[in-house]
């Protein structure tokens, strides 16, 4: 075999293994946060129809009056951030002519690739992030019984090691984690006889109106998805090139795991509240149906 042969056979198999760790390390730390995305984008469009139907548009001001500043507000502060510039901003003016509830009006320098790339593809996933501030400033101000425990002490999460991450049994910890988090909710609840407070549905009701707008829309994704795969690139060749010293799928992952531990955790209860606030609008628009016939 060639010298030059055996480089490229070297190079291709380097490649495929930095491609295949690259996915591994965004899977596992975005998947279970994406999943609990799509699940709070799927009841938001559910909960929206029903309003439609009984209410007519007007429906969806009963979650957007504060649901949307929060979206359109997570946007203006992630373009500001990556250096667009705000023409225009409507933080939550619905028009019935074409369904908007507000929007984000911005620009940026094409040259700039901070703004044009970064910012392109951070700002449409930005309601995502502010949505999850909003709902723990909520917890703080309203219900701080319910606020999470703060940052595991050291070595309480060890890093989990590369070999482990096609093993299924891997989310295995974090499975019990978001577990816990709601056991813990649900323990706080009944030993604070929350339900006896009239703050304690007030807070659900916030919560359910920021959730039912913390999912991206089909908009919001307009110019995401070539900046996207570019910062995916570059995230390629960074791991690439530090794999050319170790292995760094297992470091990083076991990094970042609490933190994502933490936003897995509160998205799921966002979740158990939006379930639960669906379930409530699907019965009231279902008894409105009745009496109306």
């Amino acid at each position: 075999m060639s010298a030059d042969s055996s480089f490229l056979q070297d190079l291709g198999r380097r490649l495929g293994e930095t491609a295949w760790s690259t996915l591994w390390i965004l899977g596992v730390l975005g998947l279970p946060a994406l999943a609990c995305c799509i699940v709070l984008h799927a009841l938001a469009w559910w909960q929206s129809r029903r309003l439609v139907e009984a209410f007519g548009w007007r429906g969806l001001l009963l979650t957007g009056w504060l649901g949307v500043p929060v979206h359109e507000l997570s946007h203006a502060v992630a373009a500001l951030l990556f250096g667009h510039e705000i023409r225009e901003i409507r933080l939550f003016k619905p028009d019935p002519s074409t369904g908007q509830l507000g929007y984000v009006d911005h620009s940026y320098n094409p040259r700039n690739p901070y703004a044009a790339i970064l910012g392109n593809a951070v700002i449409p996933m930005a309601p995502f992030f502010g949505g999850a501030v909003a709902i723990v400033l909520l917890t703080l101000l309203i219900q701080p019984q319910l606020a999470p425990p703060g940052r595991p002490a050291d070595g309480a999460i060890a890093p989990t090691p590369a070999s482990a991450l096609g093993d299924p049994a891997y989310y295995g910890p974090l499975l019990e984690q978001t577990w816990s988090s709601l056991s813990r909710a649900a323990e706080a609840i009944r030993a604070h006889a929350l339900w006896r407070k009239w703050s304690f549905y007030a807070y659900l009701y916030a919560v359910f109106c920021v959730a039912m707008h913390l999912a991206p829309s089909r908009t919001d994704f307009k110019n995401f998805w070539t900046p996207a795969l570019v910062v995916f690139l570059l995230l390629f060749l960074a791991n690439f090139t530090a794999r050319l010293v170790r292995d760094v799928t297992g470091p990083v992952i076991g990094y970042l795991w609490p933190a994502m531990l933490a936003i897995t955790g509160l998205l799921s209860f966002a979740t158990v509240v939006s379930l639960a606030g669906s379930a409530c609008v699907t019965l009231l628009t279902l008894l409105l149906g009745k009496r109306a016939d």
